[in-house]
Order: structure tokens, then sequence, then C-alpha cells
């Protein structure tokens, strides 16, 4: 498919584009994230995960072996009002099939992380 589009320098330039990019572009529109939520994945609270395998918070702050529940009953603990997707799978290990949890968005990613973490390790303890 090729489509017109206005380049500011040179008039109209042709853009192709592939498949795949037509898919994501449909699926992000009808797919649409809400703005108010934060994606919480249970790998980012992970002890035995690397920061490249997708650990998000410090290892003083990490758990072994977070549980979805777990995650779930503390983001309900701070108020962040949770809602559990079970059926999604981290990117980086899309053959676990984890969950994920969608949290309201009350300051930045890291420092909610950093708040859930801290929570997460003291139930534990």
């Amino acid at each position: 498919m090729i489509e017109n589009k206005q380049c500011a320098n040179s008039g109209l330039q042709p853009e192709r584009k592939s498949l795949s990019q037509k898919l994501k572009w449909i699926l992000n529109r009808e797919i649409h994230m809400p703005e108010d939520r934060l994606v919480i994945w249970p790998a980012y609270f992970d002890l035995d995960r690397s920061r490249d395998q997708g650990r998000r918070v410090a290892t003083a702050d990490a758990v072994r072996n977070p549980k979805l529940e777990d995650i779930i009953r503390v983001s309900e603990d701070l108020g962040l009002d949770p809602v559990v997707e079970r059926e999604k799978c981290y990117p980086k290990s899309w053959y676990d099939q984890p969950g994920r949890v969608l949290v309201l968005k009350k300051g930045s990613k890291t420092k909610t992380l950093r708040s859930i973490a801290r929570a997460l390790k003291k139930r534990r303890s």
C-alpha cells in the first residue's frame, strides 16, 4: 500500500507501509491502553532476574518468585486500584503466562514500582 504524505521539504512523498506496520496501527487504534494506568509485571520484582531479563527494582527491594496475587494485594493496600489481566505474557519471557496488573498512575512509574516492591518485601518478611 502506498500512502501520500505531505513532506515539509519536497511536497508529496510516497510512503510504503508493511503489513506488520498496518496491523500494529490497527491494533494500537482498537486496543487503547488507558492513560491513567501503569503496567506492572511480576518480573519487575523478581530477585532471580537481572536487569536485562526484566527486573526493574533494586536487588535490595526485589523478592524471589513474586506472585501476581501478592502484587494485587499490595496494590490494593497502596490504593492503586489494580486491574488484573491474567492472560497476558511478559514480552521478555513470552513462553510464561504470569499475567499483569494495571494500576492507577499516581506518580512516576519508578516511584510506583519502588513502593510496590517495598510493600512486597515487607509482606514477605
